[in-house]
């Protein structure tokens, strides 16, 4: 990437990045819901009777391929908008996303990148080149969203990636706690 330049790109690439894969899942959600409104609903009746089995729902769905691709472009920012929107991912007719949501993560998002960038710009950061092919990863997997394969495949490369970022600042922390208890 070029030099001094990471800490604006990074932040700038993610966000584009996110915005196109929350307008292509909100697409999807619209598509698919338009689809089914003409389909026949099967409601259930409820018992009054004593025996009769209580219809309890459940809400134990996993969230969408396009929503982890999207909060797991940067898990600090997942972690912390999730905790403070829960369920954000759950789509409705009414409420196809969370703009609060969303504006959390990308806050959050935004800070994380450019510590990542400024971090990297000094030239500490031995892992510019696998932030730079993250982001085009990200890039190319984007317009395959709305394809299941795709979209696992986008969520596997970023959690490795961020499982591998841990990794690397923990090793960093163990040598930097060695190199100051044995001075």
């Amino acid at each position: 990437m070029i030099r001094g330049r990471s800490r604006v790109v990074l932040p700038l690439g993610h966000f584009l990045v996110d915005v196109v894969v929350l307008v292509l899942w909100v697409w999807h959600s619209q598509d698919l819901f338009r689809q089914t409104k003409g389909a026949v609903w099967f409601q259930p009746v409820a018992m009054l009777q004593e025996n009769a089995p209580q219809f309890e729902p459940k809400f134990d769905i996993s969230p969408p391929g396009q929503y982890l691709l999207l909060a797991l472009g940067n898990l600090p920012a997942m972690v912390v908008s999730e905790n403070v929107r829960p369920r954000a991912w759950y789509q409705s007719r009414t409420k196809l996303w969370d703009p609060w949501w969303f504006l959390i993560h990308e806050s959050v998002a935004s800070l994380v990148w450019f510590g990542l960038g400024m971090y990297g710009d000094s030239g500490r950061l031995r892992l510019s080149k696998a932030i730079e092919r993250f982001l085009i990863m990200r890039c190319l997997v984007t317009p395959f969203v709305n394809i299941g394969w795709a979209a696992r495949l986008g969520v596997l490369a970023e959690g490795l990636f961020w499982m591998g970022l841990i990794v690397h600042f923990i090793a960093r922390g163990v040598k930097w706690g060695y190199r100051l208890v044995h001075r």
